[in-house]
This record gives structure tokens, sequence and C-alpha cells, in this order.
């Protein structure tokens, strides 16, 4: 990559901070969606900006120009209609596509997007993992005919069924050594509200990004709106890791867009997609039909791992995502309970530091479900 250029602090116009209000107006609260309007958390949560930040730019102070491109990407706006435009003189550009080192890039990307959630008001950080059960339905027997040649009626599905478990860390072990072999399978993780879908895909991406050469890149399937997943990498998620490949390009060329293209021949891309349930969709059924076609060309190429609660994916018992390996969020083990309290008083007795809660919701797997 080439050298990071010099930051420039850069305010919002007056115009500019009142559109900034006017969406933030109309946009459903990331935790309450049937309630409308960003507060500054709100913002500061989704643009990867402190909240000392957002502040200051609504006071109208200049602020890093990466924070500046952050909140207005957070907010879909066009950053030419918040800051002055000779504020954004366009650079000549200085990265060429083979010098974008593009594990580091969708590394820093993915630190903005804040996929770990609080558990409780102290913030202790307890890592919890409990037991996984590889689960599967037993094959229905074929019908059977009686004397009269008339087809018997057709027997109850058999329940599913545990056939394997896992401990600690074997889940994520085991998912990400099959990116290597034949193996290596879509997944999707349903569960009901809260059940710990999200914290759980933002564990595996940190273990990618931190111990092996794969790339993770994070979508929340809320911010689609319209678009497909093609078009939202190509456009919203590039245009955000522009300021990390090269700080003062305000454009992403048709070079980087060719040469991220490329990266998902490589196979080793994992796309995070986050909350089928969001998605603008009709109806559950035509939420799962887009992600099933917008998987095909070079996006196909990646490995696809999806959260979806348990009533969309199962709506009506017609799922168009056939080729995905599916896992449901379990209820803690008392074993696992605890330890949980065992390890909570533990971190209370030291409480010298701030700290986090992570959760990682049990799972089972239903190939058939």
């Amino acid at each position: 990559m080439s050298k990071t250029p010099k930051s420039r602090s850069i305010a919002a116009t007056s115009e500019g901070l009142v559109k900034v209000r006017q969406r933030m107006a109309e946009l459903e609260k990331p935790e309450e969606p049937e309630k409308k309007g960003w507060t500054y958390e709100d913002l500061a949560k989704r643009s990867g900006a402190s909240i000392d930040t957002v502040k200051r730019f609504f006071k109208g102070t200049p602020i890093d120009k990466k924070s500046i491109f952050w909140i207005v990407q957070a907010l879909n706006l066009d950053i030419a209609e918040i800051v002055d435009p000779k504020d954004l003189n366009p650079p000549t550009p200085t990265t060429t596509p083979t010098e974008i080192n593009w594990r580091e890039i969708c590394n820093q990307v993915l630190a903005t997007q804040h996929l770990r959630r609080q558990a409780t008001a102290q913030q202790y950080e307890l890592k919890i993992y409990v037991p996984l059960g590889l689960m599967e339905r037993p094959k229905t027997p074929n019908p059977r005919r009686n004397a009269t040649g008339e087809e018997s009626p057709p027997q109850k599905e058999p329940e599913l069924q545990i056939v394997q478990t896992y401990k600690d860390d074997a889940f994520f072990l085991k998912v990400i050594a099959e990116n290597h072999t034949e193996k290596r399978k879509h997944i999707a993780i349903i569960g009901e509200p809260g059940a710990g879908k999200t914290t759980l895909l933002g564990e595996l991406a940190e273990r990618l990004a931190k111990n092996y050469p794969d790339f993770p890149i994070c979508i929340r399937l809320a911010d689609l709106r319209s678009s497909t997943i093609a078009d939202y990498l190509l456009n919203n998620w590039l245009a955000k890791a522009l300021q990390f490949i090269d700080f003062e390009a305000e454009n992403v060329t048709p070079e980087i867009r060719k040469s991220f293209k490329q990266l998902f021949a490589t196979g080793k891309v994992w796309l995070l997609l986050d909350g089928v349930d969001e998605m603008a969709a009709t109806s559950p059924i035509e939420a799962l039909a887009r992600i099933q076609e917008q998987l095909t060309d070079w996006v196909g190429k990646a490995r696809v791992v999806l959260t979806c609660r348990l009533n969309v994916w199962d709506a009506g018992n017609i799922n168009a995502l056939t080729n995905f390996d599916t896992y449901k969020t379990l209820e803690f083990e008392p074993d696992d309970v605890d330890e949980f309290i065992r390890q909570w008083f533990e971190e209370a007795s030291q409480d010298e530091k701030p700290c986090f809660i992570y959760f990682v919701a049990p799972l089972f797997l239903n190939k058939n479900l």
C-alpha cells in the first residue's frame, strides 16, 4: 500500500448539517426498527467515529476528513452535499491495485462495524462457548402401497437428531478449516431475536481477521435497501474501504473494482450477511429468494455465512437457500451458566478496568430444515 497521506480537518456546511439531521430523522433506530430517528450515539456506532467527534461535527467544528466520510457513508448521503466542494480537491491516485493489501483493508473496515454487543451494564469481558449439536433429519421412508395398489398415507416427518456435539472452539475450528477443503459450504445461523446470532458472526469475523489468511467482509442486510449485494460491495463497501486504501482518493477507480472482484476468485473471501429478516422485502420467501439470486457470478465465489430469525428462515417450510447448512441457536446448558457466573464474579472482584461481555450462542446443524 502507499503511504497514508496527512489528514485534513474539514467541517460540514450549515446546509449539509440540515440534510444530515433530516436523514437521521428518517432512519429506523438500530435496536428498535419500529421507531424512527437516530441519536448521536446511533450515528457514532454505525459510522465508527467517536461520540465526541460526532458532537463536534454537529457543532460545525472541523473534524478529521476520514471521520466526515464515515459519518456521511453511514447515512448513505453524498459527501459533496455535506461539505464545501472546495474542501474536496480530487488528488492524483497514488495507489495501484497491485499495492492493495486487501486482508488489511477488510480487517480495518470490519473494525468499524461493531459486531460485538454488550450483554450487561457492567461490561465485563466474558467469553462463554456452549456446546454445539450437529443435527440432521433422518430420511423419510418411501411410501408403501397397500393391497389395492394405493399409496399408504404419508408418515410423519422424523424428528431432528443430534449426530455430533461441539465444545468450546470446535465449531469455529471446523467451519474455518472446511474453507480450505472440498467440504466448504454456505452456512445459515438462525434463531430467535437476541439469541446471539450477530455476536457469533462477529466472533467468526474476529478469528478470521486475527488468525487466518482469509478476507472477512460483513454486510448488514438492512443497509442494502434496493441494492443488490454486488452493487453494495462495489459502491458502499468499497467507498468506505477507500479511506484505508488511499486516504486522499475521492472515487473508487475501475482498476480498484477489478482488483476487488479478483479477490473473490481466490476462494478466501468470507461474505458475512447479518439479518436476512431486516431486508426490504415483501415476504420472507422473497428475501431468501433474493439472496439466492444474488449469490452468483464473482460474488458467488465467496463462502457465505448469514444470520436470520427462525420465523423468516422457516416461513411456510419454503426456503430458496437449499445449499446452506443450517445452525440453530440453543439455550445455555447448566454447566455453562455456572461457568458464566464464576467468570462474572471473578471479573467483578478485579473491577479496575472497563471490559465487555461477549456471548456466543449454542447451535445445532439441521441440513434439511
